[in-house]
């Protein structure tokens, strides 16, 4: 997923079909323009285990892996236009690969650790675009 975002970040100026994930990250990006690392990782923490803990943990027994991925998804939309409905498209496989990494293991862990890391690293990433 994070080298999906990378790449579709990147091929924006060569592929409208990824424009959309530029949008997005300039929409929320002054957000995070002057985050601290200290803050960042903080965040990503909080971010990570605590979805994980309330869709993993809490929806995804409840309701099962589709269904929680696809409320996953739908907390990440910005906006209801048609970026937003590809940004479902682009959250709905990385809840789907956290719902499956949760059934394999049977342990919220591997799921709060892999959210996490994408969390920080995607967080770098718009940073590291920002100062361009």
């Amino acid at each position: 997923m994070l080298g999906m975002a990378i790449a579709g970040s990147a091929a924006s100026e060569r592929w409208a079909a990824w424009a959309f994930l530029k949008r997005w990250m300039l929409q929320v990006s002054p957000l995070f323009a002057e985050i601290r690392p200290r803050e960042m990782v903080l965040l990503s923490l909080v971010a990570g285990f605590g979805e994980e803990a309330l869709f993993r943990g809490v929806i995804q027994p409840l309701s099962g892996t589709w269904l929680a991925s696809l409320l996953f998804a739908v907390i990440h939309v910005l906006r209801w236009d048609s970026d937003g409905i590809k940004m479902m498209a682009f959250y709905m496989p990385f809840g789907l690969l956290l719902g499956e990494l949760y059934v394999l293991t049977g342990n919220l862990w591997g799921c709060c650790i892999a959210h996490t890391l994408y969390d920080l690293i995607a967080l770098w990433w718009m940073q590291r675009l920002l100062r361009r």
